[in-house]
């Protein structure tokens, strides 16, 4: 079974439809979202609503920070992030918060695992950006040994960490397409990033929605499209 990782979505559903159409055509059978549907961008309701359809057909999601701040709006804003979680929460409806608010942090199947951030402290949304938080993210993970590979999203930036001993090492992470062998001898973690050729270019928001969005500025296409392509999803070779 192919297997679509798809993460930071952002509310974007000209991006986010581009990947799921490319993901079908390259095969894929099962899609998992890593969290952040919505955010940022002007369609979090048709975003969340896509993403009800993927679950109820068996999909895998888990809970991203700006997900969890369109639930709960925060009373002080600090970022803009915080700064645009009022308007997408008054977007969406009270069915469509719910399943917001009721996505797990962590998701699991047979040797493969989901988070957003990190799986230590996962509420807390740690960047996995560098080998000493891969290190971490990888000895929490220990708790489930079946488990050998690890995806999350967050960060934006693509990389291929494997547990050595203490330290952690890092793997550049091949062009889309070429299989990079990752042997259950070790745990695997990689986060997933954007993929320039399933980029689109994205029409601008209505003008309603630029005028209620104006300190937000336009949306911006930072939807995910990486996909490994194993035999099954505990395989041992995944494609970029």
């Amino acid at each position: 079974m192919k297997l679509a990782l798809l993460s930071d979505i952002h509310g974007n559903l000209q991006a986010f439809d581009a990947c799921l159409a490319h993901a079908r055509a390259q095969g894929a059978e099962q899609m998992a979202l890593l969290g952040d549907l919505v955010g940022y961008g002007a369609d979090p309701a048709a975003v969340v609503d896509r993403a009800q359809q993927l679950a109820a057909n068996g999909a895998f999601l888990v809970k991203g920070n700006h997900d969890a701040l369109a639930v709960a709006p925060p009373a002080q804003v600090r970022t803009m992030g915080e700064r645009t979680a009022a308007w997408t929460h008054a977007q969406l409806d009270t069915s469509q918060l719910d399943f917001l608010n009721k996505l797990p942090l962590i998701a699991r199947h047979g040797s493969t695992m989901f988070v957003h951030a990190s799986v230590k402290n996962p509420s807390q949304w740690r960047y996995m950006n560098d080998c000493s938080a891969a290190g971490e993210c990888l000895n929490a993970a220990a708790e489930w040994p079946e488990v050998r590979h690890i995806f999350c999203g967050h960060v934006h930036v693509q990389a291929l960490y494997r547990n050595n001993g203490d330290t952690p090492l890092k793997t550049e992470a091949s062009q889309p397409g070429i299989p990079l062998p990752t042997p259950s001898a070790h745990r695997w973690a990689a986060p997933v990033v954007w993929d320039s050729k399933v980029s689109v270019p994205t029409p601008p928001a209505s003008p309603a929605k630029n005028a209620e969005r104006a300190d937000a500025g336009a949306p911006v296409v930072i939807c995910a499209g990486v996909w490994f392509s194993p035999k099954n999803v505990t395989g041992t070779d995944w494609a970029w």
